[in-house]
């Protein structure tokens, strides 16, 4: 297998990371694709797109797609495993490769007792893209003047933390699992921070967007996650807000007629993530 860079990437270690989870699948399957390629009169070629949106739309026919960190509607492209599992420098710890830091979560969601958890609404994103210009204001606003309980169900802790490397209100990944709900929405596209969640064992609020991971075909809505759409201003507080508050109180009531137990959602969550998310998962697909 041969790397022939075409363009620079916004951020070196993009590239090698995507690189490094490719050439593992490939030398672990070699066998197999050497049989399935052999005869060929020329090497098989590969797309592989390194910066966090999809690239190829449908509208300009293109006959193959790109590999591309995360799909779309609009687009052909096909998602693939991004960089962060194996390297993702905003997340601090010596190691941040993903299979170190799941190894993290997984044992820090199991020790955390979920009636120790805090009751409140976790979000540490930067707010300056896409629709977390709408929700991260509105949330902040509940939070400030004391009416995010009324309005959420539950007390809000979220916070903007500014663009890559601006670190502001930075709380290391494993502490995300002291929370018992964790909001995820995309950023300018994708996020890449919602395998980190699952393995904590909280439940997940998704407002649901276009940009989609390899992994998402597997996640149920109201099995993994609370599933909730994007909106205007207007529409959040009238209808997602009131949406969520009912279901916190569904899911509150839940946890204790079970001895304060996480709710299934949670744990399904985490079964996820520890038996999908693996290098065996990676390598296969």
């Amino acid at each position: 297998m041969s790397v022939e860079r075409l363009s620079t990437p916004n951020q070196p270690y993009k590239p090698d990371g995507m690189i490094k989870v490719l050439s593992r699948a490939v030398s672990t399957h070699q066998r197999e694709l050497s049989e399935l390629l052999a005869g060929r009169p020329r090497p098989l070629t590969l797309i592989i797109n390194t910066e966090d949106f999809p690239i190829m739309f449908r509208g300009l026919r293109h006959k193959l797609p790109a590999f591309s960190m995360c799909h779309a509607t609009s687009h052909i492209d096909l998602p693939v495993p991004d960089f962060t599992f194996e390297v993702y420098p905003e997340a601090r710890y010596s190691n941040t490769s993903f299979w170190a830091i799941r190894e993290l979560l997984l044992a820090k969601g199991q020790m955390v007792p979920w009636k120790d958890r805090h009751k409140r609404a976790f979000m540490r994103h930067f707010g300056g893209v896409g629709f977390r210009k709408t929700l991260l204001p509105l949330l902040k606003a509940h939070q400030s003047n004391g009416t995010d309980e009324q309005h959420l169900g539950m007390q809000a802790d979220v916070q903007d933390t500014g663009f890559v490397g601006a670190g502001e209100g930075f709380i290391w990944l494993d502490h995300w699992c002291n929370w018992r709900y964790l909001l995820h929405t995309g950023g300018l596209t994708y996020s890449a921070a919602l395998k980190y969640k699952l393995l904590c064992g909280s439940v997940i609020f998704m407002f649901e967007a276009n940009w989609r991971e390899f992994y998402y075909p597997g996640l149920e809505a109201g099995v993994h996650y609370e599933s909730l759409p994007e909106g205007e201003e207007n529409e959040l507080r009238t209808v997602i807000f009131p949406r969520m508050k009912k279901a916190v109180h569904r899911l509150e009531h839940e946890s204790m007629m079970n001895g304060f137990a996480p709710p299934a959602m949670a744990s399904a969550a985490r079964h996820f993530a520890e038996t999908q998310l693996t290098q065996d998962g990676l390598l296969c697909y």
